[in-house]
């Protein structure tokens, strides 16, 4: 089996403190996906190409109190498909 994925994605939009330690953040991204899938006991090949699509996100960045942790959840959705994630940081020195 072989995969070989490539995804690019660009967003920009603006971040705007809600209260002390809370940060909204939103605005529309462009993302452009190519992938090749080979499995070579049965000699198939599969070929997905996702030519430019538009979106829109928005999140949220909680402070933890320490200034080099937080946690961010993030809404994402597309005209055909949508997404949800959630992540922590600690940022080292």
């Amino acid at each position: 089996m072989k995969l070989e994925w490539y995804e690019v994605q660009v967003a920009l939009g603006p971040m705007v403190p809600v209260c002390e330690g809370v940060c909204l953040y939103g605005g529309p991204f462009l993302n452009f996906t190519e992938a090749d899938l080979e499995i070579k006991g049965s000699r198939e090949e599969y070929e997905l190409e996702q030519r430019l699509q538009l979106g829109a996100y928005i999140g949220a960045l909680v402070s933890l109190g320490d200034p080099n942790a937080s946690l961010s959840a993030e809404f994402l959705w597309t005209g055909e498909a949508w997404g949800v994630g959630i992540g922590a940081s600690i940022r080292c020195p």
